[in-house]
């Protein structure tokens, strides 16, 4: 990991404790108050954040780990409907690279989020050796942004391919020689 990488996975991690603390203080003010739907909300909304941070733990591909850290905090702080799946063949010993500009990737995503907000989304990852997939299942008017949007950056790419087939966008990303996938 470096510099970088450590300073983003830090944030992300001291804003989950942020966040965290936020929810247990907003919980405390709704018990005072006798506001027991309210605290159930609350609470059902924190046991679906440990859910999706759990499914984070499949993700063995540092970048697209950070990518999708970054996308659940972003659908929590905008209470989206949103659900994700990892399928992944990997283990602890396949040493894969995503060499891609993940920020650009998340640009894309948080304006989408923010446009389409009462929109659902579902992300399938399916990962291997060969290729990671990026699935997405939403309505058509973001699928086609976010095509429109991930060609613009990245366009002169050979190893990137995006569909939208049967109202689903696929985003297949080859993996080149010696465990990189070059996207940018």
């Amino acid at each position: 990991m470096d510099f970088k990488e450590f300073i983003i996975y830090k944030d992300l991690k001291k804003k989950l404790r942020h966040d965290i603390a936020n929810d247990i203080q907003v919980i405390q003010g709704y018990l005072k108050l006798d506001k027991k739907d309210e605290c159930l909300v609350k609470i059902e909304n924190m046991i679906r954040r440990i859910k999706l941070e759990k499914k984070l733990e499949k993700i063995q591909i540092k970048n697209l780990y950070f990518l999708f850290e970054k996308i659940i905090n972003k659908i929590c702080i905008l209470n989206l409907n949103f659900d994700f799946e990892v399928y992944s063949s990997l283990d602890l010993e396949n040493n894969i690279n995503l060499n891609f500009d993940f920020l650009a990737l998340y640009d894309i995503f948080e304006v989408a989020f923010k446009l389409y907000e009462d929109s659902k989304f579902i992300f399938d990852l399916e990962i291997s050796k060969e290729e990671v997939n990026i699935i997405i299942n939403c309505d058509y008017n973001i699928l086609d942004y976010l095509k429109k949007n991930i060609n613009l950056i990245f366009k002169e790419n050979d190893n990137l391919d995006i569909e939208i087939i049967e109202g689903r966008l696929f985003i297949d990303i080859l993996v080149m020689d010696k465990g990189e996938i070059k996207c940018l």
